[in-house]
């Protein structure tokens, strides 16, 4: 075997300590894989004769983390918003309207104006901003703003009446048109995102590759090295796109993505779809259940035959769930497909399953269905949990540590645009389970730092397994105790290229 190497990431700790033990080790990397683990490797001359050489200074190396269910088209088109989540201080009305105000005032008049990432929760008025409210700082501009969930919409006057929507608008099968007193629509919008993406022009092509390119970055940021496009709407015109980025090199991220239901019959069986070189995979079928009109939908027999279609042509579905309700609807229904099939089980999984109380977990495990979960919800969103969710579902509220026990496969996600794309905060949270400000929601829900890991990687690092690969700053003797409190992400390798570092490694 030629272990001469392209690259050589010397003096570096890798993951996991108990298997390398405390101490530097040499990674030399070829051909996009790791080809040797050990010490002084800078010194073989066959292994590192033309190897480029940076020094990794003892810190922590890890395989290349992995978030297993986000919405990329979506997380762009927050780069190109306004900017209204919390943590970036807008916490009042007045703090919308000031931030869409300053972008009209910088727009020519008529063009669309986006905001994302608002939390009524957060704003001292404790409500969602309404058409009114927009009208008063952009009269001669549609606007729309997306709620932090993206499950949720604000449109003014103008936005309103360019989609078609005003007093006399029949309510959407799947959505609610908030109305006043007199039946006149206040701007709010609920589970209406599709209606509006066929209704709301999209951001220009060239705009949306600089969002494509910066989104790219700011995940390599964060170490994610591969995502799940999780959006239910994506279809195969989308698999183009994220081919051509890639090959572009705008998105140096491995992608897999979910397709909506539709796309069954035009994919046909699992096993029969060849593999397209440069075109990422299909991860399966997405499927959003929800109660947001006050009934289960889609109903649960057309759930069930969907799931079976899917299940027949070999394909996996994720059943968005998250209240309780729905996630025993969901088992119920792969309770009635998987039993009694006699086909191989593709890895189903339910996205969310935010409250789960032992006894649904136990069905989840003797299905074998897996959990996409968001720890990084409980530090941004656990200090409205704590007010918000009935005391006795507190202990059940992404119940991690719960699914691990019963043997519940569990993959680590951010749902980003959400909140923010960071593994390493999703880690933290997992194990604290620590809020912003600092309290703490279901305990006994905590688990190890192996544990956490295990949620956002794909094994360890070994010869032959690809260079996707993650260099943490930090002790590694404190990371290994589970201190993640000043861990970051110094520099991210994907297939053997690096495509992020911090600005202070630049010079390696």
């Amino acid at each position: 075997m030629n272990f001469a190497a392209d690259i050589i990431l010397a003096n570096a700790q890798p993951w996991p300590v108990k298997r390398f033990g405390i101490g530097p080790r040499d990674i030399a990397i070829g051909g996009g894989k790791i080809l040797r683990i050990g010490e002084r490797l800078t010194t073989d001359r066959a292994t590192a004769r033309s190897a480029q050489i940076v020094d990794c200074h003892g810190c922590p190396l890890l395989p290349g983390l992995i978030d297993a269910h986000l919405h990329f088209f979506a997380f762009v088109d927050s780069l190109l918003s306004i900017d209204l989540r919390p943590h970036s201080g807008v916490r009042s009305i007045a703090a919308i309207q000031a931030a869409v105000r300053r972008k009209a005032e910088a727009t020519p008049r008529g063009q669309w104006l986006k905001g994302r990432g608002y939390s009524e929760f957060h704003l001292d008025e404790r409500r969602h901003p309404t058409r009114w409210d927009l009208d008063t700082v952009a009269p001669d501009h549609p606007v729309k703003l997306t709620h932090r969930s993206l499950h949720a919409h604000v449109l003014n006057s103008s936005a309103l009446k360019l989609v078609g929507i005003d007093a006399g608008t029949p309510e959407p099968p799947k959505g609610i048109i908030d109305r006043d007193k007199t039946g006149e629509p206040t701007g709010v919008l609920y589970e209406m995102g599709e209606v509006l993406a066929a209704r709301v022009p999209r951001w220009d092509a060239e705009t949306f590759e600089k969002g494509v390119e910066q989104a790219g970055q700011e995940l390599a940021a964060c170490g994610i090295t591969e995502f799940v496009d999780a959006t239910a709407t994506n279809d195969l015109s989308r698999r183009q796109l994220f081919a051509t980025w890639q090959a572009r090199r705008l998105l140096p991220q491995r992608v897999s993505m979910m397709l909506g239901a539709g796309a069954l019959q035009e994919l046909g069986p699992r096993h029969a779809l060849l593999p397209e070189p440069g075109l990422p995979p299909v991860w399966g079928i997405k499927l959003i259940l929800d109660r947001t009109t006050g009934e289960m939908q889609p109903d649960p027999a057309v759930l069930t035959a969907t799931i079976q279609e899917a299940h027949t042509l070999g394909w996996p579905v994720a059943v968005h769930a998250v209240e309780q309700e729905t996630l025993e609807a969901a088992l119920t229904a792969f309770e009635r497909v998987l039993p009694g099939s006699d086909r191989k089980h593709p890895g189903h999984r339910i996205e969310h399953a935010s409250v789960c109380p032992p006894r649904l977990a136990r069905r989840m495990a003797a299905l074998g269905i897996k959990v996409a979960t968001q720890p990084a919800f409980i530090y941004y969103h656990g200090d409205r949990y704590l007010t918000s969710v009935p005391q006795e579902q507190l202990p059940h509220l992404y119940p991690i540590a719960t699914w691990l026990r019963y043997g519940v496969t569990v993959a680590g996600s951010s749902d980003c645009p959400v909140v923010p794309p960071s593994p390493l905060r999703g880690m933290r949270a997992a194990i604290t389970r620590q809020t912003r400000e600092g309290s703490i929601v279901g305990p006994e829900q905590r688990v190890s730092l192996e544990e956490a890991i295990a949620m956002y990687t794909n094994g360890s690092l070994a010869p032959g397994a690809p260079a996707d690969l993650v260099l943490l700053s930090g002790d590694p003797a404190a990371i290994a105790a589970g201190d993640l409190s000043h861990a970051k992400v110094q520099l991210t390798m994907i297939g053997g290229q690096i495509v992020w570092q911090a600005e202070g490694r630049r010079e390696s």
